[in-house]
């Protein structure tokens, strides 16, 4: 419950009041095993990356020649008049997204062949349907054996739907059932169909996760010099029905990141708190004076 508190001097002072929840050891499924992951190929194997159609394209790793060089291994996919991509549907990139932070998927890319240029995106698959990220541009004009760096952002607005499922980003992203690396024209493919035949031979290394850094994200407003207003959250278990509510109450969540956005803090302190019995016994977590 809300407690107003008295008014320190002549200093306007928002107290939010904060529980933190202790929880005790529950064997329980990593919500993402991906979180922290880089898929370096480094242990000789294809770390689950496989292809559509074997017969036409099976992922190779490669001990040497990485963006690192000597003794840096990658991944070598190719293929021979077929459609260019490799998927992984293991526990590695399965699961979900959005409570893991997840905010976009990186990776280095390089041409091995003389090939035609390469668009390459990532389609995620789960409940919400198959989506799509914007193409990274790997022009053929590019010098054969040039690593580059492909970065694949996951915000829903830079995502495009594209069939089955309930449509929502959200759910997809809650519960990602495959990733899927391909070569693809302008406008995505839809699934079942094919994307552009080609000859081509590429390389891929260090795909990995980009993390937010929070999991929790407040943004607030003075509405006056007694208070503060809620005006944004993001990240998850945020707390959005709690958006423009002032002075809220939230229950914390041990190892959860938490950020506070206070546009107002010189000329309006802004504190957090853990509640006791009664005020006086109230513990300050944070102050910004």
């Amino acid at each position: 419950m809300k407690r107003s508190r008295p008014h320190r001097g002549k200093r306007a002072l928002l107290s939010v009041l904060v529980v933190l929840l202790l929880f005790v050891p529950v064997a329980l499924p990593l919500p993402l095993p991906l979180v922290g992951r880089v898929d370096d190929f480094q242990d000789g194997t294809t770390m689950a990356w496989a292809g559509g159609q074997p017969a036409y394209t099976t992922p190779m790793p490669v001990p040497e020649g990485g963006p690192q060089g000597e003794n840096d291994g990658f991944l070598h996919v190719s293929v021979d008049g077929f459609h260019l991509g490799t998927k992984n549907s293991s526990l590695s990139w399965t699961g979900d997204y959005l409570s893991g932070g997840v905010t976009a998927i990186e990776m280095d890319l390089v041409h091995l062949a003389e090939n035609p240029d390469l668009r390459v995106r990532l389609l995620l698959f789960g409940p919400g349907g198959a989506f799509a990220t914007r193409l990274h541009f790997l022009p053929a004009s590019r010098e054969q054996g040039s690593w580059t760096h492909a970065f694949f952002s996951l915000k829903a607005a830079d995502l495009t739907y594209l069939s089955r499922g309930t449509g929502v980003v959200e759910d997809t992203l809650r519960q990602v059932t495959t990733l899927l690396i391909r070569h693809d024209q302008e406008t995505p493919s839809l699934p079942g169909t094919h994307p552009p035949h080609i000859v081509a031979s590429t390389g891929i290394d260090n795909i990995r996760a980009v993390l937010r850094p929070y999991d929790v994200a407040w943004t607030f407003a003075a509405p006056s010099s007694q208070s503060y207003r809620l005006e944004a959250t993001d990240g998850f278990e945020a707390d959005r029905h709690l958006v423009g509510s002032e002075d809220p109450t939230w229950m914390l969540h041990l190892w959860k990141r938490y950020q506070v956005i206070v546009p107002g803090y010189a000329t309006h302190p802004f504190e957090i708190i853990a509640q006791g019995p009664d005020p006086s016994t109230d513990t300050v977590l944070l102050s910004v004076p």
